[in-house]
């Protein structure tokens, strides 16, 4: 009878251990996002990340230079990535990695819980952190009781969640979490009205910019857009540049890329003009009256991420130790406006997004028509409309940008 009272123990014990193994196991769920109403004065609007139709993380404000639509798909992206690779609900945490309170699976980040998020739902960051956690474990179908203390915001390292390098001290303006602002966009020749775009900065100087001016500079082999945050909202002879204050997105029908060159040709020949395509463009701006952005500034590959290529180049600024960093502006399309983000790597890691830089900002695109031939002339020519004096070129310099290695998968 002894024996007959421990077999039935042991089958009790296997059971409620397999019950326990099947709730944290492996789930088929289904990922969306969707658009959603502001949920604070002076945001434009929110965005919901859904599993299975339920929502499991609301994004109200926009940070790192990206809307909310945005980073929902990419907090969405990083969802599937996670629990594709065998993650379940149960390996849902609340981290605080390189000061920001996050969501992670066991170590791979999920979504980063910024300041203006945590102020549009009048909360902390590690509470807003904490509130995506148990609603995502919620819509996984999971109980968040059970793993109560790994949702709790508590400052201490999650198994596998990688510390970053600091190679700048702390600056007050952080680009990962920086507010936006949609002004004006004006043809810097004719100073007609071109649509609307989002810059970022610091929050007292981007309330000093109320329109971005274009100049754009072309020859049969580059076509070169330089974006100008300026104080006033239409073009004057003699406009005053806001310094701090970058571009995150334009409209996609401005800079079309047919017809462009792309891939491997691009490559090459803009690797070939990096340098002399950042002392142009400062030129460019001195000869029109504009002054130069402080610090350091550099041209870097611009990588389109739909397309896998490079599909041009961009010139980003910032401090001298925060440029160096710089290898790469990734562009992306969202709502039909090109969203731009400077990174340290090169290429887009496997199932990952690429490294965001803080204090980087970008200033011009430049794209290669695909009938260029050789090495892209020295010259920038401005279409034939209004043009500026030239004057005496200014006593500023401007250095350049690098960043720290970053292995990506191949």
């Amino acid at each position: 009878m002894r024996i007959v009272h421990i077999a039935l123990a042991v089958c009790l014990l296997l059971a409620v251990v397999g019950a326990s193994t099947a709730a944290f196991g492996q789930q088929d769920f289904n990922l969306s996002v969707k658009r959603a109403s502001p949920v604070a004065r002076g945001l434009p609007y929110s965005a919901f990340v859904l599993v299975n139709g339920t929502r499991a993380i609301h994004i109200p404000a926009a940070a790192a230079g990206m809307v909310p639509l945005k980073r929902a798909e990419i907090v969405a992206g990083r969802l599937k990535c996670a629990f594709g690779s065998g993650k379940n609900w149960g390996n849902m945490r609340v981290a605080y990695v390189n000061r920001n309170w996050c969501v992670s699976a066991d170590g791979m980040m999920i979504a980063t819980a910024d300041r203006n998020s945590a102020r549009a739902f009048r909360t902390s960051e590690g509470n807003l952190a904490s509130r995506w956690a148990k609603q995502t474990v919620v819509a996984l179908g999971g109980n968040p009781k059970a793993i109560a203390s790994q949702l709790m915001p508590v400052r201490e390292k999650v198994a596998g969640a990688k510390q970053e390098k600091v190679v700048c001290p702390p600056r007050p303006i952080k680009w990962m979490n920086s507010p936006t602002k949609t002004v004006i966009l004006i043809n810097a020749d004719t100073g007609e009205e071109m649509g609307s775009v989002v810059v970022a900065g610091e929050q007292t100087q981007l309330n000093m910019v109320n329109a971005v001016a274009v100049y754009s500079a072309s020859s049969s082999d580059q076509i070169v857009y330089t974006f100008v945050p300026i104080t006033s909202a239409s073009m004057t002879s003699h406009p005053t540049r806001v310094q701090g204050v970058g571009l995150v997105s334009v409209p996609a029908s401005m800079v079309s890329m047919s017809g462009m060159l792309t891939g491997d040709e691009a490559t090459s020949k803009i690797n070939s003009m990096l340098s002399r395509w950042n002392n142009m463009i400062n030129s460019k701006m001195t000869s029109c009256d504009v002054r130069l952005l402080n610090g350091s500034t550099k041209v870097v590959p611009l990588y389109a991420t739909g397309m896998n290529m490079v599909i041009g180049a961009a010139q980003v600024a910032g401090a001298a130790c925060d440029i160096a960093n710089a290898k790469t502006v990734f562009v992306s399309m969202s709502e039909d406006m090109l969203m731009f983000t400077a990174s340290s790597t090169s290429c887009v890691p496997l199932g990952g997004e690429p490294q965001m830089l803080d204090n980087v900002l970008i200033s011009s695109i430049i794209v290669i028509p695909s009938g260029a031939q050789g090495t892209p002339s020295p010259e920038l020519t401005t279409p034939p409309e209004p043009t500026p004096p030239p004057c005496p070129p200014e006593a500023e310099t401007c250095p350049s940008p690098s960043g720290p290695p970053q292995t990506c998968p191949r």
